[in-house]
Parts: C-alpha cells; structure tokens; sequence
C-alpha cells in the first residue's frame, strides 16, 4: 500500500552549475533520476500539517546542520543505488 509521506529540503536559492551537471552526469551513468542540489533535513514526514508544524520550528529556533560524513557525489550515488 503507498502512503505518502512528506520531507523537508534546504536548497540553495542559487544553483551550483558544476555540481548539477555532475549530479547529472552520475545519475545518467547509474541510470538513476537526476536532482537539484539539496540537503535533506527531515524526511518521512507522515502528513502535510506535520511538516509544516516541523517547519515552523526550524524557522524560528537556530538550527545547526551537522555533516558527519562527507562523500564524493559519486560515492553517494553509488551508496543510493546500493552499491559500494
């Protein structure tokens, strides 16, 4: 059964082109759907009204994103599609 579920993105308002066609590149080589640049800060959020309440806490309070492991574009490919 499908459920729809919702997630919040932090997107640059301008993008990298470099980045993108390289995200571009490795997608098209892996055979995967390409994406814009993002970071995804919460994911499978179970209803709309639930992302935005979530939302709302995020623009009002100081958030502090933490990268813990940084890899190449296509490392994190290769990680999405299951391969290492």
């Amino acid at each position: 059964m499908y459920k729809e579920t919702y997630s919040i993105w932090l997107q640059n308002s301008i993008h990298n082109e470099k980045v993108y066609e390289l995200i571009k590149r490795y997608a098209k080589e892996e055979d995967k759907d390409s994406f814009f640049p993002h970071v995804t800060l919460v994911s499978h959020i179970d209803s709309e009204e639930t992302a935005l309440k979530i939302l709302n806490k995020l623009l009002v309070k100081k958030s502090t994103v933490i990268f813990a492991l940084l890899l190449s574009t296509k490392q994190a490919l290769k990680c999405q599609s299951g391969r290492r």
